[in-house]
């Protein structure tokens, strides 16, 4: 009796001329599963983009406002800051024009 043949030993593959239909199926919808996965990303992305630009917009329209705040700001304490001066030099004339007199009154 002669021993197993290469082809019926279950480690030995071998390729089929037939084709199955199930395979064909499942192969056709994972491609269409991949196609259509693939359009909704590109979708997602374009809403991404978009996205971003919008808040681009959006943050350079603010950057300016705060600019403009800050530098509004800035002047509103320079000029309160000369005045405070200017008021403490006029108390400082004040005070030197009062007699020696009336300190202790």
């Amino acid at each position: 009796m002669p021993g197993p043949s290469p082809q019926d030993d279950p480690r030995h593959w071998h390729l089929d001329k037939r084709l199955n239909l199930s395979h064909l199926i499942t192969t056709l919808a994972m491609a269409a599963s991949i196609m259509w996965w693939g359009a909704a990303m590109d979708r997602r992305v374009a809403v991404l983009e978009e996205s971003r630009q919008v808040q681009r917009s959006i943050d350079e329209r603010q950057d300016a406002d705060l600019y403009r705040t800050l530098t509004a700001m800035k002047e509103e304490s320079r000029l309160l800051r000369d005045e405070l001066r200017e008021t403490t030099r006029k108390l400082d004339r004040l005070i030197e024009r009062i007699p020696n007199g009336n300190k202790g009154a």
